[in-house]
């Protein structure tokens, strides 16, 4: 059985946080001591913990330190090898990973997440890791925004680059697919000879679930930093879409929708009294909450409207940056699955559970027999072996540059 399996993407965005842990979950059914090793993380800060990592932990309860699960950030990984020390950088994930893997029974290995300047440096890094580990692949292509044609081609073209460096990829999933059902079949059938495995490759394609790519109203909170003024105990609601109201509350209205995040100065009572109001009434979308900009108190005559509610609608909160600034800023994130919010873990594992065959895809892996061994993994084996039988070499003719240059 392989002792690994590496789960990569091809893009940025493509759920692979919601495949992880599935995947992890199935393994955990079959084996006892399963580790998790991301060779490369983008953390968000550098004294953030990276995000799948304090997931993944903390859900499993998995005990491993936290600085034994990566090795590099994608920022140190470049800098080696822009420097001339891409080996160096293997061999110090390598024995990352060797460490792991003789104490666990089995290691999942999850990829870079293609939030860096040029996916093609990342993608040719994951794919020169995975074979430097002796991995099977699981590929996650992105679904959202193409149609079956374009998953088909754009998946194949990546799984020819995989077969090129010789990779064993074992299944692929398609997730956040916007198909129909008949298109999910024959996208499935497609592929399903199209990579260098000892097995054909099986498919799977997993439809976009709103709930797990939206972010809710506490994401934005953290995001942006924002005080919540109202509204607190409805952190958890869903939001679907960002609306700048900047207009007369006659226009303004037109554009209410269902989930709309409201983004409008402090001082604008007119718009919060609309939006708010849009709540009670059947002709309107509910929205998700509202965002106060610039810094600007709410009138106190406001403030004393909203105490004397049993309890506001919607999360009212407040920024201190403009508008403009505020929705720049909020324009570059997106929904994550957080590792306190049960609801979209359950969500997602439940939504997995459904689309992937668990047990054919454990199977799989366990039917595979790596026999590949790269010239760094050689070495790496040929180091411990000579380090776990220590000897002591006599060279005679000491002054002969060859014995010398041997001798280092």
């Amino acid at each position: 059985m392989a002792k690994n399996l590496f789960i990569t993407a091809a893009e940025p965005k493509s759920g692979k946080s919601a495949v992880v842990l599935g995947v992890m979950q199935a393994l955990l059914r079959n084996v006892r001591k399963v580790a998790y090793f991301r060779p490369i993380i983008t953390p968000e800060t550098p004294e953030a913990m990276d995000h799948n990592i304090n997931l993944i932990l903390t859900h499993f309860g998995i005990d491993i330190p936290y600085t034994d699960t990566y090795a590099y950030t994608l920022v140190e990984a470049r800098t080696l090898i822009n420097s001339g020390h891409h080996e160096l950088m293997l061999d110090n994930i390598l024995k990352k990973y060797k460490k792991l893997e003789s104490e666990f029974d089995f290691v999942l290995c999850e990829g870079s997440d293609y939030m860096g300047q040029n996916t093609a440096f990342e993608f040719d890094l994951n794919a020169d890791i995975a074979s430097n580990l002796g991995s099977p692949v699981l590929l996650i292509a992105r679904g959202s925004h193409k149609t079956a044609t374009d998953i088909v081609s754009t998946t194949q073209v990546t799984l020819d680059l995989l077969d090129e460096k010789g990779l064993n990829v074992i299944a692929c999933i398609v997730n956040r697919a916007t198909v129909t059902e008949r298109e999910e079949s024959q996208i499935a059938s497609s592929l399903q000879g199209r990579a260098n495995s000892p097995l054909p490759l099986v498919t799977y394609v997993m439809p976009e679930v709103p709930a797990l790519g939206k972010p809710t109203v506490a994401d934005v909170k953290t995001w942006l930093d924002a005080k919540v003024l109202f509204g607190e105990e409805r952190m958890d609601i869903l939001v679907e879409d960002y609306l700048i109201a900047a207009m007369q509350v006659g226009n303004f209205m037109n554009y209410i929708q269902r989930g709309s995040l409201v983004f409008t100065p402090g001082d604008r009572s007119d718009i919060i009294l609309a939006a708010l109001a849009s709540r009670f009434s059947s002709q309107y979308g509910d929205i998700a909450g509202i965002i106060l900009t610039g810094g600007i108190d709410m009138p106190s005559s406001m403030v004393r409207l909203l105490d004397g509610y049993p309890s506001v609608p919607v999360p009212i909160m407040s920024v201190s940056e403009h508008t403009f600034k505020t929705i720049q800023t909020i324009a570059y994130l997106y929904g994550k699955i957080e590792p306190e919010d049960d609801r979209k873990i359950n969500i997602a594992l439940g939504h997995f559970e459904a689309c992937v065959d668990t047990r054919e895809l454990t199977e799989r892996i366990g039917s595979i027999r790596s026999t590949k061994i790269t010239p760094k993994m050689f070495e790496f084996n040929l180091l411990e072996r000579a380090a776990q039988d220590k000897m002591r070499i006599v060279l005679p003719e000491a002054s002969d540059e060859r014995v010398l240059r041997a001798t280092d």
